[in-house]
């Protein structure tokens, strides 16, 4: 008998939920937007200033005497705009640090050795990711929902990612690059973790 009541009793506190949201879906974009900007402030969450570069990698499945790279992406630090959006520097350092450079699973410098082939016909979103996540302290000044008014609290939360393949010079698959990396990782913040998504079916239009 608890459940039903229990349900009845919160039946005034979810109509005025509604109605708060309904409301809201009344407002004109400036107005959401305004409203928006209010709780940004109140939460600190902001948007990580950062832009897309490049890095180059050998993907999974290809033979790294046949000298193929594919163009990916990865975070860099960009220009952090007052109240809109705030440095995510350190968090793309760590995870480049771990991820790019010599005998790593990627590198930014274009490969000069001869024979490479530097294949840009590959989508980005077809190739291994990682990605750092860095969560924060809960927000007590969260307080209540914008749209619905109903109290919530907030746990700030910053990623980064970066394309990833085989570690250069050594050929291997992805759950042994995978491995790797979170080894490597071992030496991250406890509130820092890693997350891994894997290469999809690509096809190398190679000319030589």
């Amino acid at each position: 008998m608890g459940r039903p009541y229990s349900l009845i009793q919160k039946a005034d506190e979810l109509k005025v939920a509604k109605d708060n949201f309904d409301a809201w879906q009344r407002l004109g974009k400036a107005e959401k937007k305004a409203l928006y900007k209010t709780k940004q402030g109140q939460t600190g969450n902001l948007r990580s200033a950062r832009e897309s570069g490049i890095v180059y990698i050998i993907p999974f499945g290809v033979k790294q005497t046949d000298n193929i790279w594919v163009v990916g992406s990865t975070a860099v630090a960009g220009t952090a705009a007052a109240g809109e959006s705030e440095s995510a520097a350190a968090l793309i350092t760590a995870l480049a640090g771990l991820v790019i450079g010599a005998a790593k699973w990627g590198q930014t410098t274009t490969p000069t050795g001869a024979g490479n082939i530097i294949v840009e016909s590959v989508k980005k979103s077809d190739l291994a990711q990682v990605k750092l996540v860095e969560k924060g302290a809960i927000v007590a000044a969260a307080g209540e929902s914008r749209i619905t008014k109903l109290p919530y609290t907030y746990r700030k939360k910053d990623s980064v990612s970066s394309r990833f393949g085989q570690e250069i010079g050594t050929e291997q698959g992805f759950e042994i690059a995978r491995q790797e990396i979170r080894t490597a990782g071992a030496s991250l913040a406890a509130d820092q973790k890693l997350y891994f998504s894997n290469q999809k079916e690509i096809k190398l239009s190679v000319t030589t």
